[in-house]
């Protein structure tokens, strides 16, 4: 596969998920959207863009503050899905200036949903990328590349895989002495 195969699939893949997600909206099916969130952990993994990793913290974000709100607004909602669609707009037409300025306004909207809930959604937010930081890091990623991708610390994130079981289950379960033999064939 080409780089640019490789940019279509992602393309084709975030621009998806986007629709799937404004069809939720619709619905009130706030509860999926954390499935969603989860769901392009495995396109950020492979592709490691800031496309699909903006778009998997924006989901868990909307899924977290979405749970919180007894009645969400249905003008906000409106304006969230209108934002998402024009990102998905200018994913597909490869308008990277596009599609950056609708995902921070999409992050924007998100923290004005509620005045009082300003320094919650910051917090849920920069909670959700050290969350999804940790799944990247579950899908075989380096714990520094995770963290470089999402622009967090670490720091943070080892904290928080530190308090998973995440790291038992990235063991390999291949032998001491079979690492140690294809280690001296490379300096062979």
């Amino acid at each position: 596969m080409t780089n640019e195969a490789l940019c279509s699939v992602e393309i084709n893949d975030v621009a998806n998920l986007l629709d799937r997600t404004t069809n939720t909206l619709r619905r009130g099916n706030y509860g999926d959207l954390k499935q969603l969130s989860d769901g392009i952990i495995h396109c950020a993994s492979i592709f490691q863009t800031e496309h699909s990793i903006t778009v998997a913290v924006i989901l868990y974000a909307l899924s977290k503050v979405y749970s919180r709100l007894e009645q969400p607004s249905y003008i906000t909602t409106k304006k969230i899905i209108n934002l998402i669609e024009n990102a998905k707009q200018a994913i597909l037409s490869k308008n990277e200036e596009g599609t950056i300025k609708n995902l921070r306004q999409i992050t924007n909207e998100i923290t004005k949903v509620d005045k009082k809930m300003d320094l919650y959604i910051r917090k849920v937010i920069e909670e959700a990328e050290i969350k999804k930081g940790s799944r990247i890091y579950e899908h075989g990623i380096s714990l520094s590349k995770a963290a470089n991708m999402l622009g967090i610390s670490q720091w943070d994130l080892m904290s928080y895989i530190g308090n998973t079981k995440i790291h038992e289950f990235a063991k390999e379960d291949v032998p001491a002495a079979k690492r140690l033999e294809y280690a001296r064939s490379l300096f062979a």
